[in-house]
Protein backbone atom coordinates (compact mmCIF):
# COMPACT_ATOMS: atom_id res chain seq x y z
CA UNK A 1 0.00 0.00 0.00
CA UNK A 2 1.20 3.66 -1.13
CA UNK A 3 0.51 6.82 -0.76
CA UNK A 4 -1.55 6.76 -4.32
CA UNK A 5 -4.01 3.63 -3.00
CA UNK A 6 -5.51 6.46 -0.20
CA UNK A 7 -6.10 8.65 -2.93
CA UNK A 8 -7.94 5.57 -4.92
CA UNK A 9 -10.55 5.07 -1.42
CA UNK A 10 -12.49 7.79 -2.08
CA UNK A 11 -12.90 6.79 -5.32
CA UNK A 12 -13.73 3.57 -4.80
CA UNK A 13 -15.87 4.08 -2.31
CA UNK A 14 -18.09 7.01 -4.12
CA UNK A 15 -17.93 4.41 -7.24
CA UNK A 16 -19.43 1.73 -4.35
CA UNK A 17 -22.24 3.78 -3.70
CA UNK A 18 -23.20 4.94 -7.21
CA UNK A 19 -23.22 1.01 -7.74
CA UNK A 20 -25.62 0.54 -4.83
CA UNK A 21 -28.13 3.16 -5.54
CA UNK A 22 -28.16 2.68 -9.67
CA UNK A 23 -29.67 -1.15 -8.24
CA UNK A 24 -32.23 0.03 -5.80
CA UNK A 25 -33.17 2.61 -8.07
CA UNK A 26 -33.40 -0.28 -10.88
CA UNK A 27 -35.23 -2.84 -8.57
CA UNK A 28 -37.94 -0.08 -7.40
CA UNK A 29 -38.36 0.50 -10.93
CA UNK A 30 -38.97 -3.56 -11.49
CA UNK A 31 -41.32 -3.28 -8.54
CA UNK A 32 -43.19 -0.71 -9.84
CA UNK A 33 -43.33 -1.98 -13.19
CA UNK A 34 -44.81 -5.10 -10.92
CA UNK A 35 -46.96 -3.65 -9.44
CA UNK A 36 -48.55 -1.83 -12.09
CA UNK A 37 -48.85 -5.08 -13.98
CA UNK A 38 -50.64 -6.15 -11.22
CA UNK A 39 -52.93 -3.56 -11.14
CA UNK A 40 -54.44 -3.77 -14.29
CA UNK A 41 -54.79 -7.86 -14.18
CA UNK A 42 -56.52 -7.62 -10.89
CA UNK A 43 -58.96 -4.25 -12.59
CA UNK A 44 -59.77 -7.09 -15.55
CA UNK A 45 -59.76 -10.14 -14.04
CA UNK A 46 -60.41 -9.89 -10.41
CA UNK A 47 -57.85 -11.75 -7.90
CA UNK A 48 -58.97 -15.19 -7.93
CA UNK A 49 -58.73 -15.14 -11.85
CA UNK A 50 -54.98 -13.62 -12.05
CA UNK A 51 -52.26 -15.58 -12.41
CA UNK A 52 -48.39 -15.25 -11.44
CA UNK A 53 -48.20 -16.15 -15.14
CA UNK A 54 -50.83 -13.75 -16.67
CA UNK A 55 -49.13 -10.88 -14.23
CA UNK A 56 -45.52 -11.60 -15.25
CA UNK A 57 -46.34 -11.38 -18.99
CA UNK A 58 -47.32 -8.12 -18.53
CA UNK A 59 -44.66 -6.45 -16.65
CA UNK A 60 -42.72 -8.49 -19.38
CA UNK A 61 -40.61 -10.63 -16.69
CA UNK A 62 -40.55 -14.45 -16.37
CA UNK A 63 -42.43 -16.09 -13.70
CA UNK A 64 -39.60 -17.26 -11.52
CA UNK A 65 -38.31 -13.20 -11.48
CA UNK A 66 -41.73 -12.22 -9.61
CA UNK A 67 -40.45 -14.07 -6.68
CA UNK A 68 -37.96 -12.06 -6.36
CA UNK A 69 -39.45 -9.17 -5.33
CA UNK A 70 -42.84 -10.44 -4.12
CA UNK A 71 -43.61 -13.91 -2.40
CA UNK A 72 -46.78 -14.71 -3.67
CA UNK A 73 -49.80 -13.22 -5.18
CA UNK A 74 -51.47 -12.32 -2.08
CA UNK A 75 -48.66 -9.96 -1.11
CA UNK A 76 -48.65 -8.45 -4.89
CA UNK A 77 -52.09 -7.78 -4.02
CA UNK A 78 -51.03 -5.84 -0.48
CA UNK A 79 -48.41 -4.56 -1.93
CA UNK A 80 -50.56 -2.76 -4.88
CA UNK A 81 -53.17 -1.09 -2.56
CA UNK A 82 -50.49 0.05 -0.47
CA UNK A 83 -48.79 1.30 -3.32
CA UNK A 84 -51.73 3.11 -4.91
CA UNK A 85 -52.57 4.56 -1.57
CA UNK A 86 -49.37 5.79 -1.02
CA UNK A 87 -48.99 7.95 -4.31
CA UNK A 88 -52.63 9.10 -3.80
CA UNK A 89 -52.25 10.77 -0.12
CA UNK A 90 -48.46 11.85 -1.26
CA UNK A 91 -50.78 13.89 -4.06
CA UNK A 92 -53.62 14.93 -1.65
CA UNK A 93 -51.21 16.94 1.08
CA UNK A 94 -50.09 18.56 -1.65
CA UNK A 95 -53.96 19.94 -2.82
CA UNK A 96 -54.75 19.83 1.02
CA UNK A 97 -52.06 22.19 1.54
CA UNK A 98 -53.78 24.86 -0.99
CA UNK A 99 -56.78 24.87 1.35
CA UNK A 100 -57.58 27.80 3.37
CA UNK A 101 -60.15 26.28 5.74
CA UNK A 102 -61.52 23.05 7.39
CA UNK A 103 -64.34 23.01 4.93
CA UNK A 104 -62.61 23.46 1.79
CA UNK A 105 -59.94 20.84 3.08
CA UNK A 106 -62.87 18.04 3.31
CA UNK A 107 -63.95 19.55 -0.12
CA UNK A 108 -60.92 19.14 -1.27
CA UNK A 109 -60.82 15.58 -0.11
CA UNK A 110 -63.87 14.62 -1.87
CA UNK A 111 -63.25 16.30 -5.30
CA UNK A 112 -59.55 14.86 -4.95
CA UNK A 113 -60.65 11.24 -4.59
CA UNK A 114 -63.75 11.87 -7.56
CA UNK A 115 -61.11 13.67 -9.94
CA UNK A 116 -58.26 11.27 -9.29
CA UNK A 117 -59.77 7.60 -9.81
CA UNK A 118 -61.74 9.03 -12.72
CA UNK A 119 -58.73 9.33 -14.45
CA UNK A 120 -57.86 5.35 -14.14
CA UNK A 121 -60.39 3.60 -14.62
CA UNK A 122 -57.88 0.53 -13.92
CA UNK A 123 -56.68 1.67 -10.30
CA UNK A 124 -60.31 2.96 -9.78
CA UNK A 125 -62.05 -0.59 -10.28
CA UNK A 126 -59.16 -2.07 -8.45
CA UNK A 127 -59.88 -0.16 -5.22
CA UNK A 128 -63.28 -0.80 -5.56
CA UNK A 129 -63.00 -4.49 -5.41
CA UNK A 130 -60.59 -5.03 -3.13
CA UNK A 131 -61.69 -2.61 -0.11
CA UNK A 132 -64.65 -5.71 -0.19
CA UNK A 133 -61.92 -8.37 -0.41
CA UNK A 134 -63.38 -11.16 2.00
CA UNK A 135 -59.94 -12.64 3.13
CA UNK A 136 -59.13 -11.91 6.58
CA UNK A 137 -55.46 -11.69 5.65
CA UNK A 138 -55.94 -9.34 3.15
CA UNK A 139 -57.66 -6.90 5.43
CA UNK A 140 -55.20 -6.76 7.80
CA UNK A 141 -53.06 -6.22 4.95
CA UNK A 142 -54.92 -3.26 3.16
CA UNK A 143 -55.93 -1.72 6.77
CA UNK A 144 -52.55 0.50 7.43
CA UNK A 145 -52.66 2.71 4.04
CA UNK A 146 -56.62 2.68 4.33
CA UNK A 147 -56.47 3.47 8.50
CA UNK A 148 -53.82 6.80 6.85
CA UNK A 149 -56.62 7.86 4.54
CA UNK A 150 -59.46 7.18 7.32
CA UNK A 151 -57.19 8.92 10.13
CA UNK A 152 -56.74 12.57 7.53
CA UNK A 153 -60.29 12.79 6.86
CA UNK A 154 -61.20 12.73 11.00
CA UNK A 155 -58.77 14.89 11.83
CA UNK A 156 -60.02 17.65 8.90
CA UNK A 157 -62.82 16.74 10.27
CA UNK A 158 -61.81 17.63 14.20
CA UNK A 159 -60.35 20.58 12.48
CA UNK A 160 -64.17 21.54 11.40
CA UNK A 161 -64.96 21.24 14.90
CA UNK A 162 -62.54 23.40 16.55
CA UNK A 163 -63.31 26.28 14.53
CA UNK A 164 -66.42 26.23 14.51
CA UNK A 165 -67.44 25.06 10.98
CA UNK A 166 -68.68 21.94 11.72
CA UNK A 167 -71.06 20.61 14.23
CA UNK A 168 -69.82 19.18 17.28
CA UNK A 169 -73.17 17.44 18.58
CA UNK A 170 -72.20 15.06 15.10
CA UNK A 171 -69.63 11.54 15.71
CA UNK A 172 -66.73 12.72 14.38
CA UNK A 173 -66.59 8.79 12.78
CA UNK A 174 -69.89 9.06 11.80
CA UNK A 175 -69.59 12.16 9.52
CA UNK A 176 -66.40 10.66 8.27
CA UNK A 177 -68.21 7.15 7.55
CA UNK A 178 -70.43 9.50 5.16
CA UNK A 179 -67.89 11.28 3.66
CA UNK A 180 -66.39 7.88 2.48
CA UNK A 181 -69.14 6.36 1.74
CA UNK A 182 -70.42 9.21 -0.57
CA UNK A 183 -67.38 9.12 -2.35
CA UNK A 184 -67.04 5.58 -2.74
CA UNK A 185 -70.88 4.81 -3.50
CA UNK A 186 -70.38 7.66 -6.21
CA UNK A 187 -67.20 5.49 -7.56
CA UNK A 188 -68.77 2.33 -7.48
CA UNK A 189 -71.76 3.48 -9.55
CA UNK A 190 -69.13 4.98 -12.16
CA UNK A 191 -67.66 1.79 -12.20
CA UNK A 192 -70.80 0.33 -12.64
CA UNK A 193 -71.94 2.23 -15.50
CA UNK A 194 -68.74 1.54 -17.33
CA UNK A 195 -69.34 5.28 -17.84
CA UNK A 196 -66.08 7.32 -19.97
CA UNK A 197 -66.84 10.31 -18.78
CA UNK A 198 -65.05 11.56 -15.66
CA UNK A 199 -66.68 12.01 -12.32
CA UNK A 200 -65.25 14.97 -11.24
CA UNK A 201 -67.79 17.17 -12.03
CA UNK A 202 -70.17 15.38 -9.64
CA UNK A 203 -68.23 16.51 -6.64
CA UNK A 204 -69.62 19.71 -6.21
CA UNK A 205 -72.89 18.12 -6.28
CA UNK A 206 -71.52 15.15 -3.76
CA UNK A 207 -70.40 17.93 -1.17
CA UNK A 208 -73.00 20.06 -0.92
CA UNK A 209 -75.36 17.30 0.04
CA UNK A 210 -72.86 16.24 3.10
CA UNK A 211 -71.92 20.14 3.60
CA UNK A 212 -75.96 20.26 4.30
CA UNK A 213 -76.00 18.05 6.93
CA UNK A 214 -72.24 18.50 8.58
CA UNK A 215 -71.89 22.47 8.15
CA UNK A 216 -72.90 24.22 11.66
CA UNK A 217 -75.99 25.73 12.02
Amino acid sequence: MNEYSFGLFPILYSYGRWQMSAKAAQKKERQEKILEAAIKAFSINGYHNSTVATIAREAGIADGTMYLYFKGKEELLISAFTFIMDNFLEKLEVKLAEAKNPLEKLKCIVTYHLTELSKDPDRAKFLQLELRQPAESVRRGIAKPLSLYMRKIDSLVEEGKESGMVRKDLPTKVIRRVIFGAVDETISSWIRRKDAAPIGSEAEAVFEVLLGGMAAR
